[in-house]
């Protein structure tokens, strides 16, 4: 019975995380960093600013980021 519970509990959490990837528009960019590894400045800049602070300080110090 425990089984088939969190079978169904893991469901509609797959569920609702397929919506907001695919489906909600300003969470739709973090599935193109997730499969494609990369993501827009201006996105990066408006979600994570410290990190895209850190890579532009990086990149201006002749470091490149892995992409």
């Amino acid at each position: 019975m425990i089984h088939d519970w969190l079978m169904y509990l893991s469901f509609f959490v797959f569920v609702g995380h397929l919506f907001y990837a695919v489906f909600l528009p300003s969470t739709r960019h973090s599935l193109n960093g997730m499969t494609r590894g990369w993501v827009d400045e201006d996105w990066a800049r408006h979600r994570h600013p410290e990190w895209a602070r850190s890579l532009r300080v990086e990149g201006e110090a002749g470091d490149t980021a892995p992409r």
